[in-house]
């Protein structure tokens, strides 16, 4: 499998990658072939240099790459992962298995996070239970029960 990581800020992409690398030793049949990072369009090239340290000390194969065409990078993925972006509606309306990582509950102020149609990872165990079995993660999210919503973001989720 390969996961593009749409990245934010340092700290929660930092995060992110944490909680693949830990999944990844723990899994027996380890799924993930290879990890890029699309940097945000203005990012900070020192934390781009610890994401390259971090995944090359562990052996993670690994890409960090600003220039692909973003949908092409969608594409050519298994999984991706985000936090909060525009790239996250870009990735459902591409309808790719999208992860949200949440674990300061930072979106919950924008919808209820808990009838999103993707899984949401808020902590390392749960980014395991979603790379064990990605399409059952991501079928789960779709079939959850359907709510009114309040706000524009999740007005458009259920349009999708």
């Amino acid at each position: 499998m390969k996961i593009l990581i749409l990245s934010q800020r340092e700290m929660w992409t930092m995060e992110m990658l944490e909680a693949i690398a830990e999944a990844k030793n723990e899994i027996k049949d380890d799924p993930v072939e290879s990890i890029t990072i699309r940097p945000h369009p203005t990012p900070d090239l020192e934390n781009v240099r610890k994401y390259r340290e971090f995944l090359k000390k562990r052996g993670i194969k690994h890409c960090i790459d600003e220039k692909t065409p973003l949908y092409d990078q969608i594409l050519a993925h298994d999984l991706i992962f985000s936090v909060s972006s525009t790239t996250v509606i870009e990735t459902l309306l591409l309808r790719k298995p999208l992860v949200l990582y949440s674990r300061h509950r930072q979106l919950d102020n924008l919808f209820d996070c808990e009838e999103a149609p993707y899984p949401i990872a808020r902590s390392k165990e749960d980014v395991k239970k979603i790379l064990k079995d990605p399409l059952a993660a991501y079928l789960k999210g779709l079939i959850k029960k359907k709510k009114k919503h309040d706000t524009i973001y999740s007005i458009f989720l259920q349009c999708l």
